[in-house]
């Protein structure tokens, strides 16, 4: 890795003021106040309060830093952009390049919503819930493993100079993530017809789509429930890195060294 790329690419996810503030309101001050409200109120917590607190989270945050971090000219800002100048001891690859970007990308945002998450384990303490330390760690590095697979997943997009590749990744992520928001579908009574029942059916139907797009380009490791099951789930964690090592040698293959970005505007 290039330590001054990493520095640099760190460094911009927090010099645009937006971006900061966008990322302290979904990444911290929404999620825990509502796990606040919900605590101080004895009620039940809600689904977006799940939702901003796990994958779909990270996702949030994901790509609020993603915005002119991990690009290359087309995310630039114009040709050239206020690219800081660098001097290197020895030629930079490609594989260099690529891979000290993903790590600061994925160290940040995981760096960011695993402390979300151990902020809202500390409120839930004080409130008289049970956290274990287990609980809690796994929560952390299920944070860290979601932000890598989805910021190397984020870059080969962005890499990507073909727009029906890109189009497409787009129309998969949003496929993902509008069924990880809906609520589950259960089946209802016989006597169902008309509108409601072609309702029901598509959205059940996207649902299971946005499942199998989940498990296709967005595998996971549940920590805590693989840690402490009775057989390790090997599969899930073969699939996850096979994806992610196809992410990263893709992003690898297609980045054009005449797009090196290595500062930030």
């Amino acid at each position: 890795m290039n330590l001054a790329i990493l520095k640099f690419t760190t460094m911009s996810c927090f010099l645009d003021q937006i971006k900061v503030a966008y990322v302290i309101l979904l990444g911290f001050v929404v999620p825990v106040g509502m796990k606040w409200v919900s605590l101080y109120h004895g009620v039940a917590e809600s689904q977006t309060f799940e939702m901003l607190t796990g994958t779909v989270g990270v996702s949030f945050v994901l790509t609020g830093l993603c915005l002119g971090v991990a690009g290359n000219s087309a995310v630039a800002g114009g040709k050239g952009g206020e690219c800081l100048s660098l001097l290197f001891t020895r030629p930079l690859t490609r594989a260099e390049y690529v891979i000290t970007k993903w790590v600061a990308i994925a160290l940040t945002c995981g760096a960011i919503t695993a402390a979300q998450n151990f902020m809202v384990a500390v409120l839930g303490s004080c409130f008289g819930e049970e956290w274990t330390l287990s609980l809690v760690l796994g929560q952390m590095l299920e944070r860290f493993l979601d932000a890598g697979i989805l910021s190397a997943a984020f870059m080969l997009t962005i890499f990507a100079r073909n727009w029906l590749f890109q189009s497409t990744a787009i129309v998969l992520f949003y496929v993902w993530l509008v069924g990880q928001t809906l609520p589950p579908v259960s089946i209802a009574g016989p006597n169902m017809s008309g509108t409601d029942k072609v309702s029901l059916g598509a959205t059940d139907l996207l649902l299971k789509t946005s499942q199998l797009v989940g498990d296709f380009i967005l595998p996971t490791v549940h920590v805590y429930d693989a840690a402490n099951a009775a057989v390790f789930p090997w599969g899930a964690l073969f699939a996850y890195v096979s994806t992610l090592l196809l992410y990263l040698v893709g992003a690898i293959a297609i980045t054009n060294k005449r797009d090196f970005f290595y500062g930030t505007n």
